[in-house]
């Protein structure tokens, strides 16, 4: 009888020293994922922030992108009356001049010099080519 249960003692023991390993291995893998979740937060978190940044761009090349479909709209606008007006009386100048098209640019969003010329040269050419039909 004390030989059998020396025998099993002996069986607990092993299990004890494989069950002892599989906790630490376990306890180890825990460790490891903890600190990835930790990295792959913070990489969150960042890319939150770049995400932020992002989108005050996005949010203002729309808002530039508008003004600029109202310039054009408006020169447009501008272009068609001018037409309008040279098609019925040849005789009256047209009381818009040509420098009007900078008036309806606002402060904020003036462009240098160069670019709003070459806004103006195509709406310029526009006008012209039912004149010369």
């Amino acid at each position: 009888g004390v030989d059998q249960l020396e025998g099993r003692l002996v069986e607990y023991r092993e299990r004890e020293v494989k069950y002892i390993e599989k906790i630490r291995t376990l306890e180890l893998y825990r460790a490891s994922n903890l600190d990835s979740i930790k990295t792959l937060t913070n990489e969150v978190e960042t890319l939150k922030e770049d995400k932020d940044v992002v989108d005050g761009k996005l949010a203002r090349l729309l808002k530039s992108s508008k003004d600029l479909e109202n310039i054009i709209e408006s020169q447009s606008i501008l272009a068609e009356d001018q037409n309008k007006d040279t098609s019925t009386s040849e005789d009256v100048a047209s009381p818009n001049p040509p420098k009007s098209f900078v008036k309806f640019v606002k402060p904020k969003d003036s462009q240098p010099e160069s670019k709003s010329k070459e806004l103006e040269t195509p709406k310029k050419s526009q006008v012209k080519y039912p004149e010369q039909n």
